[in-house]
């Protein structure tokens, strides 16, 4: 392998802003909402890297290819799991020796739902798909959800302690995107009818003027699936955890 991962320094912030800003335009077309960018995110993007580049905490890497830097992504500390996190990679070489790379534990990533090929390296390198979210604009409708709808298991995430109680609303986006407005993510719906539960969470996103829902659907959860389709809902973001 004529690849090396390594961890990164100041010296490669740069490089890594620039994987990061081809990778932003790839995800605005696979999901042009969702990964709208926001005006300014190659200016902003390059301070945080360096930022998380300096730090104690998050972890960088970049894979280097003859001096040349041709992958990097950046292991953020989410509680007792860590996020792999900008993860971006010019050849399937880099893409795989970058994976390899990440030795944090346990770890999740994201992928694109629509990244064929991200999909194909994270599931070689034994990366298990967990959870998804399927994602839309909010529906008015029936607000009022039934018992219990909230209390279910929540299934692997990389949203943080923000969504502690199962669900927030009203969320930002991250700095570097701009969907139009603010978002409601939803990590359990349970309770004897999911799909009225969903729909009340969509009802209520719909009145407090968020632009989009984004639900946490586990990997083997069918029905939730199938109810969030029903709903308009889109699976746009796989995610996958690390191999022990």
């Amino acid at each position: 392998m004529s690849v090396r991962a390594r961890l990164a320094t100041e010296d490669d912030v740069a490089a890594l802003a620039r994987l990061g800003a081809a990778r932003r335009r790839r995800l605005a077309e696979w999901a042009p909402v969702w990964w709208r960018m926001a005006d300014g995110a190659d200016e902003l993007h390059p301070l945080w890297l360096a930022h998380l580049v300096t730090s104690a905490g998050p972890v960088a890497r970049v894979v280097d290819d003859s001096g040349e830097i041709v992958a990097g992504a950046i292991a953020l500390p989410q509680g007792p799991t860590w996020f792999v996190d900008d993860v971006a990679a010019t050849t399937e070489e880099a893409a795989a020796c970058l994976l390899d790379a990440v030795t944090e534990r346990p770890a999740l990533t994201c992928v694109p739902a629509a990244d064929a090929d991200g999909s194909r390296r994270a599931g070689a390198a034994g990366w298990a798909h967990v959870s998804s979210y399927w994602i839309g604009p909010p529906a008015a409708g029936e607000a009022d959800a039934p018992a219990g709808a909230w209390t279910g298991p929540v299934p692997p995430h990389t949203f943080g302690p923000a969504l502690a109680g199962g669900w927030a609303g009203g969320l930002p986006a991250p700095p570097v995107y701009d969907p139009g407005g603010t978002v409601t993510i939803v990590a359990t719906v349970a309770g004897p009818d999911r799909a009225a539960a969903l729909g009340a969470e969509l009802a209520d996103a719909a009145r407090r003027g968020d632009v989009l829902l984004a639900l946490v659907v586990g990997a083997d959860d069918e029905d939730l699936a199938m109810a969030a389709a029903a709903a308009g809902l889109e699976r746009t973001v796989d995610v996958r955890a690390a191999p022990a």
